[in-house]
């Protein structure tokens, strides 16, 4: 059952385009705190985007509720949900000014002349644009029209900010710069945000909780550092960041795998076929003196990232990787053999 005191709760939303196929967004569950960053990460075609149209109001549910502050607004129109909506595209108006383009959703809502004029100064000074009301789209930078689609989408005072993958078209080092900003605008005003991409950095570095989405359904729903740290399922631990996952069997509490005996901090609950996940960071150079947590590796090739350095090998037939300081690979070349050792805390079992 949704949380009572969610802001906003998605209970059973499903979404099926056709009778017969598989559904787009299949059964979910969500619930959203107020003044929370929320991201829905995913790849392409796994129910994302398709459940923010639904919140928003633009794609239909075929089942299931949207709940805000406990009403269902499943049947409520777009133009009724108080949303702001920013898009990839930026979606800005090319014959307006970016005065105009911010004071649009006013317009609409019969917002007086004076009140529409202050307004859209606050929402310019918000995102750093005060100084732009008179230019228009076609003179400004990508990064520059992303603002001016934020400060549309907040001049209204909105419930809810939806984003579906707003910095998709920009480069990497302004990706990285408006990430900060928009996390830093959306903690400023306490609003609540959900925000939609498939880049897990962006999703890491800017949310409070993150939402996996896979072929329709949520496979987890956490905080990053619990999602990189204890990934619920196999493809989470796979999806976000680089793992390692090791086939292995516990039998009277011991586990067997292709590397050798693993020990885990917290032992696995039952006997039978488990999935151990080590992060390539965790894995260190060297033998190490426990007779468990360790292994012999034979490298096959190295890539090297100026101070750091990606090992990859194998222990008998099972693949290895591991991140290294440059300076702790010295001498180590492909063919070569090297130990390998690790902690039983960064052993994840997925049972």
């Amino acid at each position: 059952m949704p949380d009572p005191t969610a802001h906003l709760a998605l209970d059973r939303l499903t979404k099926r385009y056709r009778d017969g196929q598989p559904a787009a967004v299949d059964d979910i569950a969500l619930d959203v705190e107020r003044g929370s960053f929320v991201s829905f990460l995913g790849p392409s075609g796994s129910g994302k985007t398709t459940t923010l149209m639904m919140i928003a109001g633009f794609e239909a549910a075929t089942r299931g509720r949207i709940l805000l502050d406990g009403r269902d607004i499943a049947a409520v129109p777009p133009y009724r949900r108080n949303f702001g909506m920013v898009f990839q595209n930026y979606a800005l108006f090319p014959h307006m000014t970016v005065a105009q383009n911010v004071a649009y959703p006013l317009e609409v809502r019969g917002i007086g002349r004076d009140q529409t004029a202050r307004r859209v100064a606050e929402a310019l000074d918000i995102v750093g644009l005060g100084g732009f009301a008179v230019r228009r789209p076609r003179e400004l930078s990508g990064g520059q029209q992303q603002r001016v689609a934020l400060a549309r989408a907040l001049v209204f005072e909105p419930t809810l900010v939806l984003m579906d993958e707003p910095l998709g078209a920009l480069d990497k080092n302004l990706r990285e710069q408006m990430q900060i900003e928009i996390k830093a605008i959306q903690r400023r005003l306490g609003i609540t945000l959900i925000y939609v991409t498939h880049d897990q950095g962006e999703a890491m570095s800017m949310s409070d909780r993150i939402a996996v989405f896979n072929r329709g359904r949520i496979e987890q729903v956490a905080s990053p550092l619990d999602l990189y740290a204890r990934p619920a399922t196999r493809f989470v631990g796979e999806f976000v960041g680089e793992s390692n996952m090791i086939e292995a069997v516990v039998a009277g509490g011991r586990i067997d795998s292709p590397w050798g005996p693993l020990r885990p901090a917290r032992p696995a609950t039952a006997d039978g076929r488990v999935l151990a996940m080590i992060r390539p960071e965790a894995i260190e150079l060297g033998a190490g003196d426990e007779p468990h947590n360790r292994a012999d590796i034979v490298v096959d090739n190295l890539v090297h990232y100026g101070d750091r350095v990606v090992l990859l090998g194998r222990c008998g037939t099972a693949p290895v990787k591991l991140t290294a300081w440059a300076r702790d690979a010295e001498g180590i070349a492909p063919g070569h053999t090297a130990a390998v050792r690790w902690r039983g805390e960064d052993i994840h079992l997925i049972e």
